[in-house]
């Protein structure tokens, strides 16, 4: 069917490599007739904020209790919310 995948498993599962996917990749790729479909299977976890609690997606190369080395979810629908495409549907497979 002509699919286009962007696969990042184990040691490919950077936080650099999710951030170039979501500001680089994705945003050259992705055109107003396409269908996305974001699949992340991991670990995700909640912490408490300031407002309320906040989500992240923990990469391959994350430092135990380093927010820094997290993707905020904030970050991620922000991003995703760029895309200029059709459809899309998110699954997180993650907690």
């Amino acid at each position: 069917h002509g699919y286009e995948v962007s696969l990042h498993l184990n040691e490919s599962a950077t936080l650099n490599n999710l951030l170039r996917l979501l500001e680089e990749t994705l945003l050259q790729q992705v055109t107003p007739d396409d269908r996305l479909l974001f699949y992340f299977a991991g670990h995700g976890i909640a912490l408490n904020g300031d407002d309320s609690p906040q989500g992240y997606l923990i990469p391959q190369d994350a430092m135990l209790g380093d927010t820094q080395s997290y993707l905020p979810m904030s970050y991620l629908a922000e991003s995703l919310e760029k895309l200029p495409c059709r459809h899309f549907l998110g699954i997180f497979d993650c907690c």
